[in-house]
């Protein structure tokens, strides 16, 4: 059965009881709950929903909601979508300016909800948590979506809230999404997993957690861009912590910190629930009043609810170019180790009152060459940091070799090398770097990636593939054999 009709002013224009039809083309304007589906599979495709109270809900089985357009919506909760134990699958849709007084500004999903959701628009909506999207209890993929101007007011998650679930989210935007609490972008609660896979993240704040803030039992955060987030200071929360992430623990690979600022963390904020591990990520341009890069802190406020005993930090194959004030230790029975990283200033921009920060020799200080560093523009009052913005820049490695330069789609010899390549842990697998790579892992964020930049030995790029020549140098010796049998046991 297909449905073409304009509702107008009414209530529950369709309800579906275990039945699937087909809703085409329908314009629903100012109706209270005109789309109501339980143990109900329907297709609703190309509708427009206009200042409804509560466009649709969704109760059981899996509706497919598809290129369909939400504006000026509200409700107590999910404006738009609200779906209990059902699995919708949510695409090409637009939602925009809807609001709920509670949760979800746009969507809501709980009790084994376990929606997809992809290619779709988040703008402008907000709530008291979970800006556009709030999770309780649900498992759910997000990929390709865009979340932008997204708030709460006055709690936490701008733009996504995860409650007692498991999401992930990948090859999409958060920009400009804010939260008066926590977590401008997303915010997740001390028994979430969250799952993030090439993300970018920008001018998003929130007084804790610029970006991301949360004590989720599993974060994992990888190939993921973090620019220009703030943690903002408001009169409600005397804090600003974590221009970009204020995390208990996770595991970020790959990533790009770059220009974010906050008063403690420029970067990260490490509150102490659990173990963090980073390795071949860039933080560069990030500024704080204490730490830019990292401040490790006792758990404070909630996080002391959630049985937070406290984690050690690993740093490794990292870049770490954020002036003479990098890393901040602010607890006394935590570790934090370095190792195989390029540290402006050296160990001096290191701060440890308790002796808890382990430096490995393997650590360097010099100049890492990115290819177009970005910076900070005055804004024409060098004397005033407030107005200042940040210009991005080009963070693959400079090489003699070659390097990859994306907005050119092509590879660039460069006249020097940066020191960065071939500098990280030996006994880390290269990954997807190009031949040739030196048989060792770059530093930063582009290591044991397609886009790692070419290693240089002192003569004319080597274009010939040599059976045992594992770091391409067209030689096979000693050296090859070395780089062998470090991996010889391992299975990657």
């Amino acid at each position: 059965m297909t449905i073409r009709t304009v509702a107008r002013w009414g209530s529950r224009a369709i309800e579906c009881y275990g039945a699937s039809p087909t809703v085409r083309n329908c314009t629903f304007d100012f109706g209270s709950g005109p789309i109501y589906c339980t143990d109900a599979s329907p297709i609703i495709e190309g509708c427009t929903f206009i200042s409804c109270l509560g466009a649709i809900y969704c109760d059981g089985a899996g509706p497919t909601i598809e290129s369909c357009k939400f504006t000026s919506c509200s409700g107590s909760y999910g404006a738009a979508i609200y779906c209990t134990n059902a699995s919708p699958t949510i695409k090409d849709c637009i939602i925009s300016s809807s609001s709920a007084e509670d949760y979800g500004g746009a969507i809501y999903c709980e009790e084994a909800s376990s929606p997809t959701i992809d290619n779709c628009l988040f703008t402008n909506n907000s709530a008291q948590i979970g800006g556009a999207i709030y999770f309780l209890e649900s498992t759910s993929t997000i990929s390709h979506c865009t979340f932008r101007h997204n708030w709460t007011t006055p709690m936490s998650g701008g733009a996504v809230r995860i409650n007692e679930s498991t999401v992930t989210i990948t090859n999409s935007i958060f920009e400009g999404n804010s939260a008066q609490s926590a977590g401008g972008a997303i915010n997740c609660s001390h028994r979430a997993e969250l799952i993030l896979n090439d993300c970018f993240f920008g001018r998003c704040s929130a007084p804790m957690g610029g970006a991301l803030s949360g004590v989720a039992r599993h974060m994992a955060i990888s190939n993921c861009i973090f620019a220009q987030n703030w943690a903002s200071e408001t009169q409600q929360w005397h804090i600003s912590e974590g221009g970009a992430l204020a995390i208990g623990a996770g595991d970020m690979a790959n990533c790009l910190f770059i220009g974010n600022s906050a008063l403690n963390g420029g970067a990260v904020v490490g509150s102490g629930c659990g173990d963090i591990t980073i390795s071949n990520c860039t933080f560069a341009g990030n500024r704080a009043f204490q730490a830019n890069t990292l401040y490790a802190c006792t758990p404070t406020g909630l996080d002391k609810l959630y049985d937070c005993l406290g984690g050690n930090i690993s740093i490794t194959d990292s870049i770490i170019w954020d002036g003479q004030d990098t890393i901040v230790n602010g607890e006394d029975d935590r570790t934090i180790t370095l190792a195989f990283c390029d540290v402006s200033g050296g160990q001096s921009s290191v701060h440890d009152p308790y002796d808890c920060v382990t430096w490995e020799p393997s650590n360097i200080d010099a100049d890492p060459c990115f290819a177009e560093p970005g910076y900070w523009d005055p804004n024409g009052t060098p004397d005033d940091a407030n107005d200042d913005f940040w210009v991005d820049g080009d963070y693959h490695l400079k090489s003699q070799a070659a390097r990859w330069d994306p907005n050119a789609g092509r590879w660039t010899i460069d006249d020097v090398t940066s020191p960065c390549i071939d500098a990280g842990d030996p006994l880390d697998p290269i990954g997807q770097e190009p031949f040739p790579n030196g048989g060792i892992i770059n530093m930063g964020a582009y290591g044991g990636t397609t886009e790692a930049s070419k290693s240089y030995f002192g003569e004319p790029l080597c274009e010939t593939i040599v059976a045992g020549d594992i770091n391409g140098d067209c030689e096979v010796n000693f050296l090859d054999f070395h780089l062998m049998a470090l991996h010889w046991t391992e299975e990657h």
